[in-house]
C-alpha cells in the first residue's frame, strides 16, 4: 500500500485554501485580511513565519503561479 508523505498532503490543501480565498469577492473579510498590515513595530527576535510566505515557497517548488491556484483542477 502507497501513502502520501504528510507533506505533500498539506501543501496540496494549502494552495487549495489559498485558491478559495482568491476566488472570494474582493470585499470579503477573508480576501481583506489578505493584504492587510498591523500597525506598529515587530517584536524582537526570529522573524515569524507568515501564511502569505508558505504559500509562495509552495507555489515556486509546485512550479505555479497565483492564477493556476484559481484552477480548481490542480
Amino acid at each position: 500500500m502507497k501513502t502520501t508523505p504528510i507533506q505533500l498532503k498539506m501543501r496540496e490543501q494549502r494552495l487549495k485554501w489559498y485558491g478559495h480565498t482568491l476566488r472570494r469577492p474582493e470585499d470579503h473579510p477573508t480576501r481583506l485580511t489578505l493584504n492587510f498590515e498591523a500597525p506598529g513595530k515587530c517584536p524582537r527576535g526570529a522573524p515569524r513565519k507568515w501564511w502569505e510566505d508558505v504559500i509562495k515557497r509552495d507555489l515556486a517548488e509546485v512550479g505555479a503561479t497565483a492564477d493556476d491556484v484559481l484552477d480548481r483542477m490542480m
